[in-house]
């Protein structure tokens, strides 16, 4: 049976970062005080308290839950195999219905351009993402790619964050399913215009 305690403090937290989600939103971080939360939250100071040391720690686990459902959603460890595209396909949808859930997260976080931990946080999951899909690359294929791995991994990565910021502001974006759709025709275009240019020369 769960401890009555247990189930109060699981709510009382599940309270507190709703609140300051709605208040991220409506006043941007520096203006939100642990008085705001806490009354929005409908608890005393001492109650935040007890959860949290103080507002950047609320924010940066808020973060740390936020980006660690992303990576349970959309899992690294993933095969290429021929069928890439059929393959890539679901995990677009997953990660952009992810960022549909959290889009005012997401949108607020990359018009705030000086929130660091975010950026380094969310920066470092992307590289990781693309390091593994370059490695799964060369397991399947055998195949040893030519160019410099970070220079893959860097424009892979910037590429993605711009797209996304792309998406970010677009009202309304597009779906899930479409941006996948989207995006794997932009990934096909691309394979057939370097095939075109080998055959070139």
């Amino acid at each position: 049976m769960v401890n009555t305690t247990d189930r109060r403090v699981v709510r009382t937290k599940k309270n507190i970062k709703r609140a300051f989600s709605e208040l991220l939103k409506e006043k941007g971080f520096e203006a939100i005080t642990v008085q705001d939360i806490a009354d929005r939250a409908d608890i005393n100071r001492g109650t935040f308290y007890l959860h949290f040391l103080d507002k950047y720690d609320l924010f940066e686990r808020r973060v740390d839950d936020i980006l660690a459902e992303l990576i349970a959603s959309v899992p690294l460890d993933y095969a290429m195999s021929q069928t890439a595209n059929a393959c890539m396909e679901p995990r677009i949808v997953q990660s952009f219905a992810h960022f549909q859930k959290y889009r005012d997260f997401y949108k607020l976080m990359f018009e705030d351009g000086t929130n660091t931990y975010f950026h380094t946080r969310f920066i470092e999951l992307l590289k990781n993402h693309f390091e593994q899909s370059i490695e799964d690359m060369k397991r399947s294929s055998n195949a040893t790619i030519p160019i410099n791995k970070d220079l893959i991994i860097h424009y892979g990565l910037f590429s993605f964050m711009g797209i996304l910021k792309y998406w970010l502001d677009q009202d309304p974006p597009l779906s899930p399913e479409d941006m996948a759709k989207q995006l794997i025709s932009i990934y096909e275009f691309e394979a057939a215009r370097s095939i075109e240019e080998k055959r070139k020369y």
